[in-house]
């Protein structure tokens, strides 16, 4: 049965009683019927369109769930890439807290070290500016500054 989209019967009587032929009429209500019709889409044109836009979007739903799964794996693998790197950072900071300890013990007892150093020094130079001669024997080779050298050895060995 072909679909309609006029009233073909009702369409070819009008023309008729406009005086147009009984045959004419009906060719011409069947003619227009036909440029309608063929142009519309039918109810089974747009079920079958349905149910393959129905299969398209499943396959796509599918698609996406698979890649989703791919990708909860992949996020599944990062994380516990990361809770390693994690572990190893805690794990190096540790060691390098360990490390600055180590180090900030031998500095601290360096720092002793070089302040009584520091502390003998500047004693030995307060000791020498207060008592200059005290506990030095003093030989010719190195006179104190307020005594000179004996006369001969230098009077004998310089020519006049």
């Amino acid at each position: 049965m072909q679909a309609t989209v006029i009233d073909t019967l009702r369409y070819a009587n009008r023309l008729k009683d406009a005086g147009v032929e009984a045959l004419q009429a009906e060719a011409m209500a069947l003619a227009l019927n036909d440029e309608l019709v063929s142009g519309l889409a039918t109810k089974a044109d747009i079920d079958h369109a349905a149910n393959g836009l129905r299969a398209d979007l499943d396959q796509a739903v599918d698609a996406l769930r698979g890649e989703m799964g791919e990708l909860g794996s992949e996020v599944g693998e990062l994380r516990g890439k990361l809770g390693e790197l994690r572990a190893e950072l805690r794990g190096e900071t540790a060691e390098l807290r360990a490390e600055l300890r180590a180090l900030s013990g031998k500095f601290e007892t360096q720092g002793r070290h070089v302040f009584l150093v520091l502390a003998l020094i500047a004693a030995l130079g307060l000791f020498n500016a207060v008592a200059p001669h005290l506990g030095r024997t003093h030989t010719t080779a190195n006179p104190p500054a307020n005594v000179s050298a004996p006369a001969s050895d230098s009077a004998a060995s310089s020519p006049r």
